[in-house]
């Protein structure tokens, strides 16, 4: 398992670097043969190691082709999945995911999971449709030029009952790709329902957050005054702050204004996290981008971010660079009405703090980046690995336990898999296949 995934990361050989200021054919024609021989072997390894007997494996194989991109693994995964249907559940998932990072074209495995698997599967093909419709370049497939049967199916009363992030996510992708206006207002009325399971309203606040109909820009600064007709989830307060914040409005700057000057007002926050942090990036934000020009607005951000300072916890990492941001840049803002912070300083805010959800996301790649790496969690079984007590009869999960550090401390895939070029070079003969299963 550990091997297959390294292979999905390929790197070239250090000493045999290529110019990597090229493109991607061209850095293949500048390989030596040594180097084309190499990854034709780890793409055959990888190939084999889709069909091992271990179904861990197989995982890891399937989600390190997603990984590689290219002709040859996108046959390699076409292969294994005709054999995926009666497998372990991790595997099926992960042939789902695998054929949408590498560019399934008439969406027929998605709209059968969605339809016949269990709850489980169709979260899983729910993901692949939307990592399928964010996939970048000039290959768009046919389902994701004409998605209506896949959205209508996403919308069915049956999908609706068994409610799943992922599905609320992939139908919010849908809406924004296609434009398909009308269909925001649902996916709003979710999110700010209080019965709402917590991870559905997330996954509907990742997707307002580029939403750009005027009536949810009323309907948003209202609910952050608090003049909604329920109390908002912190987590749903905390992406609403961040849009009002960051659009620059007067309406929004005032709004926010409330939350970052009133110490007591709830939700209260942790040295760790607070709906108060995403409100002071919005307002850095709308600064950097050049959305605060008139002297009234730029003097009502900056007082808010300084009565921030004083509303969020004393000993908060987020506190302390949010003061070292206000440092270098308060003044430049107050005497230069067309100063604009530097992005890098804002990207240090950002830094501050871990946002669990991925509210911070500049795109919904960044979401579904996001929603992609903790699902491969699950699929690779670790998200739930917990140590051993010393002197436990249980089995160590040690490996596991290393897997699990590794893939939070550097996610598996990244935006690049959504690239479809990513893997684009000339064809190669792979040699003759190997029977052996790789070395687990």
């Amino acid at each position: 398992m550990f091997a297959a995934l390294a292979l999905g990361s390929w790197h070239w050989p250090e000493a045999e670097q290529p110019n990597r200021d090229k493109g991607g054919d061209q850095l293949y024609l500048d390989a030596t043969p040594r180097m084309k021989q190499q990854m034709g072997e780890a793409l055959r390894r990888l190939t084999a190691a889709a069909g091992d007997f271990n179904p861990q494996v197989r995982t890891a194989a399937l989600l390190a082709l997603a990984k590689r991109g290219g002709i040859h693994a996108a046959n390699a995964v076409k292969g294994a999945a005709a054999s995926a249907s009666g497998a372990v559940p991790e595997v099926a998932w992960a042939s789902l995911i695998a054929q949408a990072f590498l560019g399934e074209r008439t969406g027929a495995p998605y709209l059968s999971a969605l339809l016949q698997g269990d709850r489980r599967l169709k979260r899983a093909a729910a993901l692949a449709v939307s990592v399928g419709a964010l996939q970048q370049g000039s290959g768009e497939t046919e389902w994701g030029r004409e998605p209506g049967r896949i959205l209508a199916t996403l919308e069915s009363a049956d999908l609706r009952a068994t409610e799943g992030p992922e599905i609320m996510f992939a139908r919010g992708v849908l809406v924004w790709k296609h434009q398909k206006t009308e269909r925001y207002k649902a996916i709003f009325d979710i999110a700010v329902n209080p019965r709402t399971e917590r991870e559905v309203a997330v996954a509907a606040t990742q997707v307002l957050l580029f939403c750009e109909q005027e009536w949810f820009k009323r309907e948003l600064v209202r609910w952050v005054r608090g003049e909604g007709d329920f109390k908002l989830r912190k987590q749903v307060l905390a992406g609403f702050l961040l849009l009002a914040a960051s659009r620059g409005s007067a309406e929004g700057i005032e709004a926010v204004a409330r939350y970052l000057t009133q110490p007591g007002r709830r939700p209260k926050g942790t040295r760790e996290w607070d709906v108060r942090f995403y409100a002071a990036v919005g307002l850095a934000r709308a600064f950097s981008e050049g959305r605060l020009v008139a002297s009234s607005a730029r003097a009502k951000a900056l007082d808010a971010l300084r009565g921030g300072l004083l509303s969020m916890h004393k000993q908060a990492p987020f506190r302390a660079a949010l003061a070292q941001w206000l440092e270098t840049n308060s003044v430049p803002i107050e005497s230069d009405p067309h100063f604009r912070p530097l992005e890098q300083g804002v990207r240090r805010l950002e830094a501050a703090f871990v946002s669990r959800h991925a509210l911070l996301s500049r795109d919904l790649t960044d979401a579904c980046v996001h929603r992609v790496n903790r699902f491969t969690m699950r699929m690779l079984q670790v998200d739930n690995v917990q140590a051993v007590p010393a002197g436990s009869p249980e089995q160590s999960s040690t490996p596991l336990l290393i897997l699990k550090a590794d893939l939070e401390a550097f996610p598996y895939f990244s935006w690049r898999e959504f690239l479809w070029e990513r893997g684009a070079r000339p064809a190669f003969t792979l040699g003759e296949g190997d029977p052996r299963s790789i070395d687990r």
